[in-house]
């Protein structure tokens, strides 16, 4: 019986490694992709540069941020609780690697993307913050196609929303510098993406058996 859970407990860690990496590699691609084209506007457009310093309350706020989502996340998972400080080698450096590449993506879509554009055609800066949440939150409905039930997808959506709409307005006080929403995010992945895909992973067997 122990060598059967321990040989469920690898596959569980093999899928979620392999998803990870996939999630990596998805977003490694686009990443090159800026880059190439513009190597010193992608530097620029990832919010390293001079105004990054001037923006102290941003960075509070972005460092709150992630420091609240990461302790609500912990308390109401008890999977993530119970393996959010370990380092599990391989797993743990693709989920490093899934977190930088996911955070900078995604933070220039969903904020420095898509709230500039409605900014250009004269959206509210209000409307720009809900849109982007709800776009954020909409696009992590995907947490159903690891097999939860409604409810916890519906419930993982709608936490990624609020995160969204707490990201978009990061973004409003930072002044338009998507730096200090991108480090909140990676963070927050950092701590918590990895424990959140084994463990709709496990959900998805328990469910199935």
């Amino acid at each position: 019986m122990k060598s059967m859970e321990t040989g469920k407990s690898k596959q569980r860690y093999r899928a979620a490694f392999c998803l990870l990496a996939g999630i990596s590699a998805f977003m490694t691609f686009f990443l090159v992709i800026w880059h190439v084209n513009n190597p010193r506007g992608f530097v620029s457009s990832i919010g390293i540069n001079k105004t990054a310093l001037g923006i102290p309350c941003a960075w509070v706020m972005a460092i709150c941020v992630a420091l609240g989502y990461i302790t609500y996340t912990a308390r109401v998972i008890p999977f993530v609780r119970k393996h959010i400080f370990k380092f599990n080698g391989l797993f743990k450096y693709v989920g490093i690697y899934a977190a930088f590449t996911g955070s900078v993506v995604e933070e220039l879509v969903f904020r420095k993307m898509l709230m500039d554009c409605l900014d250009t055609n004269g959206i509210s800066v209000v409307l720009q913050i809900l849109v982007s949440g709800l776009a954020f939150g909409l696009v992590h409905l995907s947490w159903l196609l690891f097999g939860w039930d409604k409810r916890m997808g519906l419930d993982a959506a709608i936490s990624t929303l609020v995160l969204g709409l707490l990201l978009a307005m990061v973004y409003i006080v930072a002044e338009r510098n998507v730096l200090p929403a991108i480090v909140s995010h990676f963070l927050i992945d950092l701590f918590l993406e990895p424990w959140l895909i084994l463990n709709a992973i496990g959900s998805t067997k328990k469910t199935i058996n």
